[in-house]
């Protein structure tokens, strides 16, 4: 990986605009490519104008030079035409669908046109790509959002409630032919194909989200509401006293007791506490409250960071 960023940034400005590109000018060997290719993704914003509509290809490829003009600081370009270091955008790259679905063999064209039967016949593989994908992208917001619901979560959604022009096509009966004429197993590549056309890179994992206060009180301390919790009768013994408390390492818990002058018995307003509580005294008390919001302070991590109030 760090060899192919040095690569693109030292011979091609930092900017590549295909995965065929890798190949043609041998920025990846030939196992590497085949290997690798699905899972490299390449976005070219160059390809849509400032209305978000698909441009012509040699109008995306214009501005891709000026692009690529200004980051060389004007060095001659290759031609897009013919040969070694011809570049072709292609949305396709944008997926985790591999080129040799799409490059090597023409299944991806394939099950486009089947799905957009009605899309004239001269319209060009990356305008007839974005036309399924805003097919699926709208009927994926209606399902989300349909006039009288609020929406639900999209990791809540089937793939199979989604009621666009790919839901139609019988991949499977494709994957049998292409298995039949020598080509392999491939209904799961097919099933990929579809599902790429629907959510390019989508991410199935669930959104991340934080610990509370009281699993990483668990994680850290190993305590639960079970084993330490009001009420619970506990010893240990003083190991740092000030004017106004006492912090206790107890025996039965790995967090810090706390006791208040105001807690201990007898003590009057006049008593030095130091004095009648010295370190090392040892200490019987009940826990009357358990903090579990020390472990995040000032970024500490440390089960001894937490503390429970005692009597």
């Amino acid at each position: 990986a760090n060899s192919l960023r040095a690569a693109v940034r030292n011979s091609h400005g930092g900017l590549i605009v295909s995965r065929a590109q890798l190949l043609e000018e041998e920025l990846l060997t030939p196992k590497v490519y085949e290997n690798a290719a699905g899972f490299l993704r390449i976005r070219v914003p160059h390809l849509l104008g400032e209305d978000g509509r698909l441009l012509e290809e040699d109008d995306a490829m214009d501005l891709y030079d000026e692009e690529e003009g200004g980051r060389r600081g004007g060095r001659k370009r290759k031609g897009r035409r013919g040969g070694r270091g011809e570049r072709k955008v292609n949305l396709l790259d944008n997926t985790r669908i591999h080129p040799e679905c799409y490059l090597a063999h023409e299944w991806v064209g394939k099950v486009c046109r089947d799905a957009m039967e009605l899309a004239d016949a001269a319209m060009g593989s990356n305008e007839l790509v974005q036309m399924v994908m805003q097919d699926s992208f709208s009927r994926l917001l209606s399902t989300l959002c349909p006039p009288s619901d609020h929406g639900r979560p999209l990791e809540r959604l089937l793939t199979t409630e989604v009621q666009d022009d790919l839901a139609s096509l019988n991949l499977e009966e494709f994957a049998i032919h292409l298995e039949n004429t020598g080509n392999g197993k491939r209904f799961q590549q097919m099933d990929q194909i579809k599902e790429e056309l629907r959510f390019p890179f989508r991410d199935p994992r669930p959104p991340f989200r934080g610990l509370s206060d009281e699993k990483l009180f668990e994680l850290l301390s190993g305590e639960t509401d079970a084993t330490l919790r009001a009420g619970l009768r506990v010893t240990g013994r003083v190991f740092k006293v000030d004017d106004n408390a006492a912090r206790v390492r107890l025996d039965q818990v790995v967090v810090v007791g706390y006791l208040h002058r105001s807690r201990y018995p007898g003590m009057q307003r006049d008593m030095e506490f130091p004095s009648l509580v010295p370190v090392d005294t040892p200490v019987e008390a009940v826990v009357t409250e358990v903090g579990r919001e020390g472990g995040r302070e000032g970024g500490k991590d440390d089960p001894a960071e937490y503390e429970v109030q005692l009597h």
